[in-house]
């Protein structure tokens, strides 16, 4: 029995072993800049000029400057960083059929449209000050204190460890004792303007959200999978 018992925790040791070997960085590009967009890198004491088709590796930082922005995709999600934002990518890993995505944002706003790989899964999340945003397959606006849900389902966890799921066409806000109050969202907050330079959109009449069943999130913990 005790073989057994030996036997089996080696496997599973092996196992998790090879998967981590296995884990790949997911390809992080800079995909659209407007006006003066930073980075610096890991190994880098200093802050360069970002360009466009730059590529973004594990603890790399991007910081936009006023009435600046920038577009990343990682993998199949796209990621909008907008002005007056620094942005640290903590985790872009991949294996197993699963992508790994932890992005750290100290001051600023963003928006993300999250996409899990074909045929696999994701573990998205995005840490604020006051916050952390654990997604599902989702589209969201996230500053740092509060969130606002354009599509699918976001849970929010704040620094007390408390978990408050935001739906579809309603937004939470996290105050100052990490109380979250959550509120249907206005339309300019579900259809924000784009970015300086990259034209104008016409601003759809946003009806009362419908409330549609959502999965619960597993746990209270940021690891939320769909």
């Amino acid at each position: 029995m005790k073989q057994l018992v030996f036997l089996s925790v080696c496997v599973t040791t092996l196992c998790l072993t090879l998967s981590t070997l296995c884990a790949e960085e997911i390809v992080t590009r800079i995909d659209e800049i407007t006006g003066k967009v930073e980075v610096k890198t890991a190994n880098s004491a200093s802050w360069i000029a970002a360009q466009k088709g730059m590529t973004l590796k594990k603890d790399d930082q991007v910081s936009t400057s006023f009435k600046s922005s920038a577009v990343l995709t990682i993998g199949r999600s796209k990621v909008t960083v907008r002005a007056l934002t620094r942005l640290s990518v903590e985790e872009i890993s991949r294996g197993g059929g699963q992508e790994q995505v932890k992005l750290s944002m100290p001051a600023g706003t963003i928006r993300a449209e999250v996409k899990a790989p074909e045929g696999g899964k994701i573990e998205f999340s995005v840490r604020s000050p006051s916050a952390t945003a654990s997604v599902r397959g989702t589209e969201f606006s996230l500053d740092t204190k509060k969130l606002t849900v354009i599509e699918g389902a976001v849970a929010l966890v704040n620094n007390s460890g408390k978990t408050t799921q935001v739906n579809a066409g309603r937004s939470a806000t996290v105050g100052a004792k990490g109380k979250v109050s959550s509120a249907n969202a206005r339309g300019s907050e579900l259809y924000p303007s784009l970015p300086v330079g990259l034209g104008s959109v016409a601003v759809p009449v946003v009806p009362t959200p419908v409330a549609v069943p959502v999965e619960t999130p597993p746990s209270v913990n940021v690891d939320v999978f769909f």
